[in-house]
């Protein structure tokens, strides 16, 4: 969780087709207590570049996440 108010939530993913990536996951920082470290998710998401202290990086803005069923 991230934020003021730990309402952010920042993950390391991978998925099949990419290796490990940098997400965020603007107001849904509730997920950190539903999933531990490597449980599966399916997601939502847009690449973009992250811009934080004079370094650039591609991340995946997640939209929305679920567990599988």
């Amino acid at each position: 969780r991230i934020g003021k108010d730990l309402s952010h939530l920042k993950m390391r993913v991978r998925g099949p087709s990419f290796s490990p990536t940098d997400c965020i996951a603007w107001g849904q920082g509730n997920w950190a207590d539903q999933v531990g470290s490597g449980d599966a998710l399916e997601a939502v998401y847009a690449p973009q570049i992250n811009e934080w202290n004079g370094r650039r990086s591609m991340q995946l803005n997640i939209k929305d996440l679920r567990q599988p069923v």
